[in-house]
């Protein structure tokens, strides 16, 4: 039997979601749908593969009031099993607008913890 430790420092949640995201070098935004979210990242599939360390421009709506635009990096990129599919880690980057967003984030993840 193997055992696995569980890496994630911070509480995940299920947010079945559409998000936006484009690389600096794409000219348009594509589309997918987020599997989680914590405050400090977000897991989405995609058809594409995206390589790891790549910066994204990440948008997503949290609520019909909480739309929010971040940035962040690809930390981990794993293909879905029997599928031409990828689950794509994204680690929001840290800067000043990133503050007001995560604290929108955590009170959806505390939210959801409780239900």
């Amino acid at each position: 039997m193997v055992v696995t430790q569980e890496k994630r420092r911070f509480a995940r949640v299920s947010f079945r979601e559409p998000v936006q995201f484009k690389a600096p070098k794409d000219s348009a935004f594509s589309g997918s749908l987020a599997y989680d979210i914590s405050t400090e990242g977000l897991r989405f599939q995609t058809d594409n593969f995206i390589p790891l360390n790549e910066s994204l421009m990440l948008e997503l709506q949290l609520s019909a009031q909480n739309s929010l635009s971040l940035h962040g990096k690809v930390i981990w990129v794993q293909m879905v099993p029997h599928s031409d599919r990828y689950q794509i880690g994204v680690q929001f980057d840290e800067s000043s607008e990133l503050y007001s967003a995560k604290q929108g984030i955590q009170q959806f993840v505390s939210a959801r913890q409780h239900i």
